[in-house]
């Protein structure tokens, strides 16, 4: 089995990292010469920092900021480690110290929106963001945070115009490129659901539309990242190239899907792809202790003989969960789709839930 891996699901933070993608919303700005008292425990901590010594950037820029109580960029980063180390209670009063000394920055406004993302708390994250965009329309991690808690929040089409500001502001953001693509796979299963919702009520054209769409959103992931491949400093080239190529294959995959009188449930010489059997998906220990439901939505592509060729993850769960779901799809043994009574490849969306009580 090939997998997809364009896996934004959940708010997951390593270093001030923000959800379904992986970002410091507060990375603080560089290349400023300090000449201040505590300049080189303010050295230090950027460089403990920057290798992901959190714990002794934590002592050093606490130290650093005993000596210059005036340094920016001592609280800036010190937030952003405390943040990283889930000190969160320590991290808000420090932003409010930095607040009361610069009232006008913006900082403190992210900082205290990634936590709350942190804590799942979307609709106090959104009005944080917007108050700092309020303060600095031009800063794209503001618009990641906005479009971040518009995921939590469950509204794709905000989501999806957050990010698009986030990328015409800073057009090799990658963060900002994760996020747009979460937004349209949230609006893929979105779509995907009132197919399914609506049964046999549908009627075949208006299904064909909404299957049209699904492929649209899918393609234009795949123009999203090749607007992003276009910028000189872009990173994580080869990865995003493989996805620009796997996402375009499941694209295809739909179009097809929908040609007039090949497939559908109007259609009686199509069948679709049906499970034979399936492993149960383990529930890990960690999404166990932190009490996590719902469900993984995936896209499946389901090759003649009914084994699984692709998985593309369209929503999923933290601690573990969208990982575990991949490998129960990966086990699945289906009866392949056949059109005319002959075996074709052909995809399903499938949804993996967990509950626990």
């Amino acid at each position: 089995m090939k997998l997809c891996s364009c896996i934004f699901p959940v708010f997951a933070f390593v270093g001030l990292l923000l959800p379904i993608c992986q970002v410091a919303a507060g990375t603080p700005p560089g290349g400023v010469q300090q000449t201040s008292p505590g300049e080189a425990d303010l050295s230090a901590g950027i460089e403990a920092f920057k290798k992901s010594n959190f714990k002794e950037a934590k002592k050093k820029l606490q130290e650093a900021l005993k000596a210059n109580p005036e340094s920016k960029r001592a609280y800036q980063y010190l937030g952003s480690t405390l943040t990283t180390l889930g000190e969160y209670d320590a991290a808000i009063k420090l932003f409010k110290k930095y607040f009361a000394q610069w009232p006008q920055d913006d900082y403190a406004y992210r900082g205290n929106a990634t936590i709350q993302l942190a804590e799942k708390k979307f609709d106090q994250a959104l009005e944080t963001a917007r108050k700092a965009k309020e303060l600095n329309p031009a800063n794209y991690e503001t618009d990641y945070l906005i479009a971040c808690a518009l995921i939590g929040l469950n509204r794709p089409y905000e989501a999806r115009d957050a990010a698009d500001s986030a990328l015409t502001l800073k057009p090799d953001y990658e963060n900002g490129l994760r996020v747009r693509i979460q937004a349209g796979y949230r609006l893929y299963a979105f779509k995907n659901g009132l197919i399914i919702r609506s049964g046999t009520f549908l009627d075949e054209d208006e299904r064909k539309r909404l299957n049209e769409e699904k492929a649209e959103l899918l393609r234009e992931n795949v123009d999203s990242i090749h607007r992003f491949l276009l910028q000189p400093n872009a990173p994580n080239r080869q990865f995003w190239q493989e996805q620009a190529v796997q996402i375009g294959e499941f694209a295809e995959a739909i179009a097809d899907y929908v040609k007039p009188g090949e497939s559908g449930p109007a259609n009686p010489n199509f069948q679709r792809p049906r499970v034979i059997k399936m492993d149960k998906p383990e529930y890990t220990e960690e999404a166990r202790l932190n009490r996590v439901n719902g469900s993984v939505k995936m896209l499946v592509l389901v090759d003649e003989k009914g084994t699984v060729d692709k998985v593309l993850v369209v929503d999923g769960l933290p601690h573990g969960l969208t990982e575990s779901a991949i490998k129960t799809v990966g086990t699945g043994k289906f009866k392949p789709a056949l059109r005319d009574g002959v075996p074709v490849k052909s995809l399903a969306f499938m949804e993996v839930t967990y509950n626990i009580y």
